[in-house]
């Protein structure tokens, strides 16, 4: 997809969904679309790659009311393993690619942007993260959209200070900030965002995609786990904002004590992270845990692979609400995770899950040790968590609140206009 400059677009017709092709090799930039009778949302991210972001964007993509909104989809990087999970909506991504957050170059493509903006006369742009946030902000400010939202869907603590400063700039220029947790939002006020620009949108799951698993992993045949060795698995990008080297100083700890125990760490690593990929497995070796800890990288068979683990663990160090966690709860899976960011307000401690402070290898592996010696109390806590996510973090729910948040946001005096054109 790197290679064409301006993708197709769709152009929806009532309920059905048209692919526009155009002549090949022209920038859809330049093609001016007619008038919809529904809200047309532009979705910008930083790429496509696995990440919690990435699936909260699939997700509401996939279960968007297509009778009401036109999606459109933005990229600097349209590359990643969730591309697939798009179906005919991959199609139609426009690549805007640039190397860094400023320059002639960067400008170039803002304006390219802002062009893309207008043509087809975006009246929603929602970016997520911070790349995207100061790529896209901007361009539609220039292109005048009616509805500009930042969504900013972790703690940052990992970030430096300059890094927040111009996001906190930048999110001055839109008309909202959605955060995913109340944590997050009573960081953005203290680090003097208007509360009143601040909407909190918990994340949402497809719930019956973790319960009923279509499809079973191979995980344990893949890595050579014996059937019936207790199973412990980290599920997230290998980020250093995860905590994975927490991670393993635990399974160390344990390893001593229930030698039959293996444990897995799921998930991709990003071009800019494989020296942390790299520090990962030296670490491992030095801790002895050779053949029973496996770095799987990437999988598809998510929810098949959460159906295989005796417990899940989250080592964090900065979050919003993550995904792994709504997904494992939902799964049935017990969970021991790190007191930080939305965590605790989707894990009542001693009562869906156990929490643990970050970075602490001791209280960690404590906690795993106690869930695993003790099945009954851990089925117990995972019961609760499994109806916890069913009753406030389905996919639907997220949709909805996002969807009323776009129209309350065009609702507004200054863009009765832009309404009355959507109908």
């Amino acid at each position: 997809m790197s290679e064409r400059i301006g993708p197709p677009f769709y152009r929806h017709e009532s309920c059905n969904v048209a692919l526009w092709k155009g002549r090949r090799g022209r920038d859809p930039i330049e093609a001016q679309t007619t008038v919809s009778a529904k809200v047309r949302v532009l979705h910008f991210v930083t790429s496509f790659h696995v990440g919690g972001t990435e699936r909260h964007v699939t997700n509401l993509l996939q279960a968007h009311d297509k009778c009401r909104f036109d999606s459109f989809i933005g990229s600097l990087n349209a590359a990643g393993p969730f591309l697939s999970e798009l179906g005919d909506m991959a199609e139609c991504v426009v690549e805007f690619p640039v190397s860094r957050l400023y320059g002639p170059a960067t400008w170039a493509q803002q304006m390219r942007a802002a062009r893309y903006l207008r043509a087809n006369r975006i009246q929603v742009l929602n970016a997520y993260g911070f790349y995207a946030n100061c790529f896209a902000i901007p361009a539609a400010r220039i292109a005048a959209v009616p509805a500009i939202i930042a969504s900013i869907r972790d703690t940052r603590t990992t970030w430096t200070l300059n890094q927040r400063r111009v996001e906190r700039w930048i999110c001055r220029l839109a008309h909202s900030v959605v955060t995913n947790a109340e944590a997050g939002k009573l960081i953005l006020m203290e680090e003097g965002y208007d509360a009143d620009k601040i909407t909190v949108i918990p994340n949402g799951i497809d719930i019956e995609r973790f319960r009923a698993p279509e499809q079973k992993s191979t995980i344990r045949q893949d890595f050579g786990i014996p059937a019936h060795a207790p199973l412990v698995g980290v599920v997230a990008r290998i980020d250093e904002c995860k905590g994975l080297e927490y991670f393993l100083e635990a399974a160390a700890l344990i390893s001593r004590k229930l030698p039959k125990v293996r444990f897995v760490i799921v998930g991709d690593t990003a071009a800019d992270h494989q020296s942390y990929r790299s520090a990962l497995e030296e670490r491992s070796r030095q801790l002895g845990l050779g053949d029973k800890l496996a770095f799987t990288g990437c999988r598809t068979d998510i929810p098949g692979t959460l159906a295989e683990l005796d417990l899940s663990v989250l080592s964090s160090l900065s979050e919003g609400l993550p995904n792994a966690a709504l997904e494992s709860m939902a799964a049935g899976v017990p969970m021991v995770a790190t007191r930080v960011g939305g965590i605790p307000e989707i894990i009542a401690d001693e009562v869906s899950g156990l929490l643990v402070p970050p970075r602490d290898a001791g209280r960690l592996a404590a906690a795993m040790e106690r869930s695993l010696r003790s099945p009954d109390v851990s089925r117990a806590y995972a019961s609760r968590a499994q109806a916890a996510v069913e009753a406030g973090f389905s996919r639907e729910r997220m949709v909805r609140s996002t969807e009323e948040h776009y129209l309350s946001l065009l609702r507004r005096p200054t863009n009765a206009g832009t309404m009355s054109k959507a109908g």
